[in-house]
């Protein structure tokens, strides 16, 4: 099993624990738009910021970037109204003078709320172009969008599967309208919001091996055919949530067992009460991209909940 970056995903569950806490700055501002894992960057003459925000995203059985790239062409103080609505800007200054190294910084709801700001500044091209792979732009940009995902859930969850499915296995997550329980077994729950072409899919379950909880709950047309890992394909990282819990996130490439059916899941598990619980979100998609509805997912996945009776949400 190759192990994630521990810096990188802190930095992604600090933010997040951040903005989770936050509240509206203005109550009176607009609610921020633009369409999901969009950014409006500004004053990257360069492309050396939308280069880097293209980079394809890891995890997924093919190429998708990280965010698309909006650059419109007029700097931030010509910004348009219908600009300034945008849920992630990215304002890049390159000033020898005024910036005497890379610095990256943001604010949030400084026009609309759920927004986020991000300024880059760097004293030159070249700086910019050797330091911007270690700035932690992506990862800002990246909490952002769980933060809408999150928020959009909490008015759109199904409050009596949530309740269902959290007094069947005693921990749970908020479960998105529109998913309906495919399956209950011993220790195990799956969701799907049966979509064509693309399915979103959610587990819970109690055990540490993954493979053996889908082989015997998850098959395909014969017995012989059942849902396995890709070899090789995970990626694990311990981070603390907003609750100050150690939480693991996997990531990795599903593939069914004798079909030619696979794509991506996502899980976060923890140990609690001698439990190992675990929260998973896989799609199956084939030759459409995943990006979007695996970021939807995953902000469902961080609604994970221990306690059946305390914690779920009215």
């Amino acid at each position: 099993m190759r192990v994630a970056s521990r810096a990188a995903w802190l930095i992604v569950a600090a933010v997040m624990s951040l903005l989770l806490h936050a509240c509206d700055s203005d109550g009176m501002l607009p609610e921020a738009g633009g369409r999901p894992s969009e950014v409006l960057v500004v004053g990257d003459t360069c492309s050396v910021v939308g280069n880097e925000l293209r980079r394809c995203v890891a995890g997924l059985p093919q190429q998708e970037p990280m965010f698309d790239v909006v650059e419109p062409c007029h700097g931030r103080d010509g910004l348009t109204a219908q600009d300034r609505l945008h849920h992630n800007i990215v304002v890049v200054t390159i000033d020898s003078t005024r910036c005497p190294r890379t610095t990256v910084t943001y604010e949030r709801d400084v026009y609309a709320r759920r927004q986020i700001v991000v300024s880059v500044s760097a004293p030159s091209v070249e700086s910019l172009r050797r330091d911007i792979g270690r700035c932690p732009l992506h990862r800002l940009l990246l909490g952002n969008e769980l933060l809408r995902h999150t928020h959009y859930l909490k008015r759109h969850a199904d409050k009596a599967l949530t309740a269902d499915v959290a007094r069947m296995m005693g921990f749970g997550i908020d479960v998105p309208e529109g998913m309906t329980l495919r399956k209950r077994g011993h220790g195990f729950v799956w969701l799907s919001d049966n979509g064509t072409p693309v399915m979103a899919n959610l587990c819970l379950y109690v055990s540490d091996n993954r493979d053996s909880v889908m082989a015997v709950n998850i098959k395909g047309e014969t017995d012989d055919m059942h849902m396995s890992t890709v070899p090789s394909s995970t990626t694990a990282i311990t981070v603390t949530d907003s609750r100050h819990r150690h939480v693991t996130v996997r990531r990795g490439l599903w593939q069914m067992t004798g079909d030619a059916m696979g794509g991506p899941y996502v899980s976060r598990s923890m140990s609690v009460g001698g439990r190992h619980i675990v929260a998973e979100a896989f799609v199956f998609a084939p030759g459409r991209d995943k990006r979007d509805v695996m970021r939807r997912l995953e902000a469902v996945l961080m609604t994970l909940r221990t306690d059946s009776a305390a914690d779920i949400r009215k």
